[in-house]
């Protein structure tokens, strides 16, 4: 009964790789191992009791682990107001990792869950990358813009027949400047609405590609042990 508890404390003690991803894997595989012996007929009635009520206090804490209860599971509180279930972060990492994938321990709907969160991160990092490479080419522009010029430039005195033009003159400027700023609005809108949508297409396609590469498997070869290959070994 306890062995599954021992494998994961094993597993989880690791340091030199990533454990946090292994989580919901491991839950699944406890609670499996619970559920097969609180249903066997062979087991003792002291073994299906500790089993019905480990079982039970598993669910408590991380959810019941049935199909579209895994991610969300993760929102209401558990027992003494503590945090229930798998954080989100956790099941993105465990989605996210090559080793997992999610593939056993996360159902499909829930996995869509997920997947829609780690595109809503993609697309935010996206954009705040891109609104700090904007910023740095606004600050690099006004540093030119502070650069006195070479030459003097001549400046034509106006004449009395300028003069008398100088209210229409004005006006031309002002809606010069607006149609300016109109086609410069418009340019920005655009170019806006481009990104934005050229963004998602390109977290869309990395998604996709990813989700079409197999897992890398935990036994690779004959003789290699489950924590040699997490380690990077043989």
């Amino acid at each position: 009964m306890l062995q599954p508890f021992m494998l994961a404390q094993r597993l989880l003690e690791g340091e030199a790789y990533a454990t946090i991803s292994l989580v919901p894997y491991l839950i699944f595989k406890v609670r499996k191992n619970l559920e097969t012996l609180r249903d066997s007929v062979a087991s003792s009635l002291h073994v299906l009791s500790i089993a019905t009520r480990m079982t039970d206090t598993l669910d408590e804490i991380f959810g019941s682990g049935s199909e579209g209860a895994v991610a969300s599971d993760t929102l209401p509180e558990g027992p003494r107001r503590r945090p229930r279930g798998n954080p989100i972060l956790t099941l993105m990492a465990s989605l996210l990792d090559p080793r997992m994938k999610g593939r056993v321990g996360i159902p499909e709907i829930d996995k869509e869950f997920v997947f829609g969160k780690i595109k809503e991160y993609m697309i935010a990092i996206s954009r705040e990358l891109d609104e700090r490479i904007r910023e740095q080419e606004h600050n690099n522009n006004d540093d030119d813009d502070d650069i006195p010029p070479a030459n003097p430039v001549h400046v034509h005195e106006p004449s009395d027949i300028d003069m008398m033009f100088d209210d229409l003159n004005e006006s031309y400027i002002v809606e010069q400047q607006q149609q300016g700023h109109n086609r410069a609005d418009k340019q920005v809108s655009m170019n806006n609405n481009n990104w934005e949508q050229h963004c998602i297409n390109l977290v869309e396609a990395e998604l996709l590609l990813y989700q079409q590469e197999p897992s890398i498997r935990l036994y690779k070869e004959e003789g290699s042990t489950l924590t040699a290959h997490l380690v990077g070994g043989k």
